[in-house]
This record gives structure tokens, C-alpha cells and sequence, in this order.
């Protein structure tokens, strides 16, 4: 048999839209130190200096990656023994990573107006009031 989830005092949860903002609050933390400002109506100055600190930081994240890549191709090509493998084997998830982030951070900005109405959309579905076991 379920069991309902209640509240400590033993009361059914009752829900509203501040607690569907609380699950996107690190979400939002994260994006703003990548200089990404979801669900934010900013003036025009201060939305370009948002996107300035982004390409910012997506350039020297591009510049990283390159820089792996390019060690990547020095070590292969000096160190030809089972020391130079283990390196490489080392070093490809890191390049794997830069470049992933690289790709979702720009798709989160050229889609951002995506992002945004999937987040509203899903608040406008989030549960209000109190919700029932069968619910």
C-alpha cells in the first residue's frame, strides 16, 4: 500500500509555485556564474554585459579545450609507450567534458527563449493547493 506524504504535523502537503521555484534555485545559481540569466527581463546595457561575461567565459573555455586537444597530439606524438597511453586516457574525459559544456551552454543561450517556455510551461503544471494521494 502507498503511503501519502505529509506534512510533520501529519497534515496532507499543500503546494504552490514558490515550492516549483525552489527546485530551479541552484539550476539558477550555476547558470549565473556561467553568465547565463534564465527567466530574467533585463535592460538592454545590463543584458549585454551579461552576454559579454558569457562569451568571456566561453572563449577561455574554447581555449582550454584546444589547449588539451593540442597536448593530447604532442604527448601521442612523443610518447609512443604505455606511460603516453595512460595520459591520453587521462586527459580525453576532461576534453570530453569542455566540449559538452561548451555545446549545452551555447544551445541554452541561442534556445533560451525554448528554455524559458519549457520552465513556464511546466510551472503553469506544477500543482497548487493540496494534493490528493490519488494525485
Amino acid at each position: 500500500k502507498r503511503r501519502t506524504k505529509v506534512a510533520p504535523n501529519n497534515e496532507p502537503k499543500v503546494f504552490s509555485a514558490e515550492d516549483y521555484d525552489g527546485t530551479f534555485f541552484h539550476i539558477k545559481r550555476v547558470l549565473r556564474l556561467l553568465g547565463i540569466r534564465l527567466l530574467c527581463e533585463d535592460r538592454p546595457l545590463v543584458k549585454m554585459l551579461w552576454d559579454a561575461f558569457y562569451w568571456f567565459e566561453y572563449v577561455a573555455i574554447a581555449s582550454t579545450a584546444m589547449q588539451d586537444i593540442l597536448l593530447v597530439r604532442d604527448v601521442m606524438m612523443e610518447e609512443r609507450n604505455f606511460e603516453g597511453a595512460l595520459k591520453i586516457f587521462r586527459m580525453i574525459p576532461c576534453i570530453g567534458y569542455l566540449l559538452q559544456a561548451m555545446l549545452k551552454t551555447h544551445n541554452i543561450v541561442y534556445y533560451r527563449s525554448t528554455f524559458e517556455n519549457m520552465v513556464n510551461e511546466l510551472r503553469s503544471m506544477w500543482p497548487q493547493g493540496t494534493v490528493s494521494e490519488e494525485e
